[in-house]
């Protein structure tokens, strides 16, 4: 059904300006969920909308993830014609608390600069917005869409139990938080340990590794060779509290229970949180010996996804952001 603005004399022109725009396997993970799989869906509701041509005529423009020099003045002139500016921002370029290589003062200069001329602030977490509350007075939450939603069964588990990493290699460093759980699981059970990124970290382990190839398309696949997956995190600094639920919601998604750090967008969802070694002992001793609270989890995690972060659910999200701008 078209909302209203999409029915008036005019209808509303929305465009999207990103950092890499194609091709879609290769761009940022946060471009596919966040810009090019809500055009897409957005196009089947009519809605005129689509990456940012400068020979376009827009009501609206959304900035996401982008906000440098050459993005300012970009905006700069869009806001001058009347056109609305929207920042969407899924990580804490907002200010730096703690040890951290992932923010820099010139992005957080920039960014600053960049919401004197933003009309609106997309977010991608409830820390993130919290944080943003701060220094804009138009901050909307809006979640990422996990793509992998459909109907898979539960997962079971496999014997040696595989535990899973999915994310960036660069980060998989994260992992090392928990290498003496590993050590210690390691003399009770049978477990490998799988690396899936766009390369292999080569990271060394007290158990058998394996590395696969991070591949969107064929993501459901990989993500089910895996029993557990495991998302530890240093919260020590803001950028990483403001993770979104992305990185845990793909395998949850399709099966996988999750043990995780108590990261702030994880908190009421299926996953087992532990803050301490004890608890990603206790909780990944509970998957591998008690099938039915594993089974259990599967089966909460896919609903759980199923029921809050579909590209429908999220897509009208948008919808209801423009219909009131």
């Amino acid at each position: 059904m078209r909302m209203s603005f999409i029915s008036k004399k005019k209808p509303v022109s929305i465009g999207w300006v990103t950092q890499a725009r194609w091709p879609y396997w290769n761009v940022m993970a946060s471009t596919r969920i966040r810009c090019l799989d809500i055009i897409r869906f957005l196009k089947t509701l009519d809605i005129k909308t689509g990456l940012y041509r400068n020979s376009g005529n827009y009501d609206i423009v959304i900035f996401q993830k982008s906000f440098s020099a050459e993005h300012y003045e970009l905006a700069k002139r869009l806001s001058a014609a009347g056109t609305r500016i929207i920042l969407d921002i899924n990580v804490n370029y907002f200010l730096k608390e703690g040890e951290t290589a992932q923010v820099s003062e010139k992005q957080i200069k920039d960014l600053h600069r960049f919401l004197e001329l933003t009309d609106t602030v997309l977010v991608s977490s409830h820390y993130l917005k919290s944080v943003a509350d701060k220094f804009h007075t138009d901050i909307r939450y809006i979640p990422e869409h996990i793509s992998t939603v459909g109907f898979h069964p539960p997962n079971r588990r496999s014997n040696p139990i595989k535990l899973l990493y999915c994310g960036y290699a660069l980060k998989a460093g994260d992992v090392l938080l928990i290498e003496d759980v590993l050590q210690e699981l390691s003399k009770e059970y049978d477990f490998e340990f799988i690396f899936v990124c766009e390369k292999d970290p080569a990271l060394k382990l007290p158990v058998k590794t394996s590395y696969i190839k991070y591949r969107h398309k064929n993501l459901v696949k990989i993500l089910r060779l895996g029993d557990i997956k495991i998302a530890p995190r240093n919260l020590d600094n803001s950028y990483d509290l403001g993770h979104s639920f992305t990185k845990i919601g793909y395998p949850m998604s399709v099966g996988l229970p999750v043990v995780a750090s108590p990261v702030p967008s994880y908190k009421g969802s299926p996953a087992l949180l532990a803050a301490t070694k004890e608890e990603w002992l206790n909780y990944l001793k509970l998957l591998i010996v008690n099938p039915t609270e594993y089974l259990s989890l599967s089966q909460k995690g896919i609903s759980f996804v199923k029921e809050n972060f579909s590209l429908k659910k999220i897509g009208h999200m948008y919808i209801e952001l423009f219909e009131s701008l």
